[in-house]
């Protein structure tokens, strides 16, 4: 290459030298400052007091409150069946479910009756008797008297020679004929009184077997006592079934129950109300006052939930009992809520009923806590007695809280916060006090939060 061409190269080279000289000299003063410090976003919530409704969970499954079984009580061939008698069918009240053919008890109820006249004949012929000997025992006795009057004269003419001794003895004979007629006569109505006795209690034993002979007829229908779904049965038409046997099995559908477990932790929340003194409960509160009762005093209320997939069902409820010891394997508690006509509101393919077997989810809720201080769980650092705030310089500072009552998705505490402060609830790595902090709020989880507190959001 020439040597002319090489040259070229540098002017180039030197004009750009020049500018860079150029705009370095000419930059302002202030651009060599260092960089300011950069705040850090954060998601803040003002903190507010609200309502809080202490809530507790328990699972279990749902019974119904009565289970029917139709036993036999009485032998004999079934005579007929109701064309609805399969299980998961739905009958009312008073439905004659079976029959049992009822020859042979019509048959036994006419025997008992046909006896019970018999005696009762007997009766009336015995009273007839009995009147007849009665009136007969009277005249005789007249007659008796007059007799030894007849007597003591005969023996009073015999003492003065005007009568024989003949005379006499047939006075005396005829006053132990007469007394011999009053002695029948009385025997007479002696064993007709025991008599009597006896045809009272064979009246009395006919009066039971005819008694029993029609129970026995009305026992060929088999009848639902209540409004109920089939739960099973094991009959046919035709078929001999034996005193005992269990025939027909049916589920109430007016109330259904939910046996479920709670943990014992989450119980005292529900019984505590700050502010208030619980009195002591002797035993003679537990002798006077009902399950029901004891949940009104306390303000217990709950409800029955049902999930499937992304379908949630639910049901109000009201506590009945609790169970009268704790699991020894689990530790929990037993208690049973009931639903009342978990029927009434279905709707095919929209809201189905409450039926036996299904799996519950049970929230029990206690009274009403008003003007707490919430916040959210995950709003907890450490050792979850700190939380951070945003100071009044919009900087990290780091708060030691007392918690009064924990909750599945939320805490109440009972001192280290202010109404008005802001928490943050961002998980901020690290989280050094002092840190200046952008904050970002979170509207949504404020309303969450105040839902969540009154019980309105479904809890977990």
């Amino acid at each position: 290459m020439p040597l002319t061409k090489k040259l070229l190269v540098f002017p180039p080279i030197a004009l750009g030298v020049a500018v860079l000289i150029l705009a370095v000299s000419c930059r302002p003063e202030g651009a060599l400052r260092p960089p300011g410090e950069q705040a850090l976003k954060a998601r803040t919530i003002v903190v507010k007091k609200h309502t809080v409704v202490p809530r507790a969970l328990a699972f279990g499954s749902a019974v119904p409150k009565s289970v029917w079984r139709g036993i036999a009580q009485i032998s004999g061939q079934v005579a007929s069946i109701h064309s609805s008698l399969n299980p998961g069918e739905l009958l009312p009240k008073g439905t004659v479910l079976l029959t049992i053919d009822r020859t042979d008890y019509e048959l036994a109820v006419v025997q008992a009756t046909a006896s019970l006249r018999q005696i009762e004949a007997e009766q009336s012929k015995l009273a007839v008797g009995k009147r007849n000997d009665s009136a007969l025992l009277e005249i005789e006795r007249r007659s008796l008297k007059l007799a030894r009057a007849e007597l003591a004269r005969t023996r009073g003419l015999r003492r003065e020679g005007t009568a024989t001794d003949t005379d006499l003895d047939e006075r005396e004979r005829g006053v132990l004929a007469q007394e011999l007629k009053v002695k029948t006569i009385s025997n007479n109505l002696e064993s007709s009184t025991a008599q009597e006795k006896v045809l009272a209690a064979q009246l009395r034993l006919s009066a039971a077997k005819l008694a029993s002979a029609e129970r026995d007829l009305t026992r060929t229908r088999i009848v639902v006592p209540f409004d109920c779904r089939v739960a099973e049965a094991n009959v046919e038409e035709t078929q001999f079934v034996a005193q005992g046997q269990e025939l027909v099995v049916a589920d109430s559908i007016d109330v259904t129950e939910v046996p479920a477990q709670i943990a014992l932790e989450q119980i005292n929340p529900l019984l505590r109300n700050p502010g208030r003194d619980l009195p002591r409960l002797g035993q003679n509160f537990w002798k006077s006052v009902s399950s029901e009762k004891f949940a009104e005093m306390f303000g217990i209320t709950a409800k029955v939930r049902v999930r499937a997939g992304s379908l949630v069902f639910e049901w109000p409820a009201r506590f009945v009992r609790a169970s009268p010891q704790i699991d020894a394997t689990t530790r929990t508690v037993g208690l049973v809520v009931a639903v009342d006509d978990p029927y009434l509101n279905s709707r095919p393919g929209v809201h189905p009923p409450l039926v036996k077997g299904m799996y519950c989810e049970v929230e029990v809720s206690g009274k009403p806590r008003p003007e707490c201080f919430v916040v959210p769980r995950e709003a907890l650092r450490g050792d979850g007695r700190t939380i951070h705030v945003l100071d009044a310089e919009g900087r990290l500072a780091v708060r030691e809280v007392e918690i009064d009552l924990v909750q599945a998705r939320f805490v109440v505490l009972k001192s280290g916060l202010s109404e008005g402060e802001r928490l943050v609830v961002s998980d901020l790595v690290p989280a050094i006090p002092g840190t200046l902090l952008e904050a970002v709020p979170d509207e949504e989880l404020g309303a969450w939060l105040a839902a969540e507190a009154m019980g309105e959001a479904s809890a977990q």
